[in-house]
């Protein structure tokens, strides 16, 4: 099953993508996947990579966020 982005509005937002954009990779999990495909509200995003840890604080520091 497909989780439609002109459906979710969360999916395009500019933080979400500036977040993907500094991971590098990552994949949308849990309770916003699940929401999504039971047509329910999305509260908060989970977001998987394969990045470690350290190196993902890293990368969302370059990207002048607080980790």
């Amino acid at each position: 099953m497909r989780i439609e982005p002109s459906k979710h509005p969360w999916i395009a937002a500019p933080e979400t993508r500036r977040l993907l954009t500094a991971l590098g990779e990552g994949r949308f999990v849990g309770g916003a996947v699940r929401n999504a495909l039971l047509r329910l509200p999305v509260a908060e995003i989970d977001v998987a990579t394969t990045a470690v840890p350290d190196e993902v604080v890293r990368r969302v520091e370059v990207a002048g966020w607080k980790p």
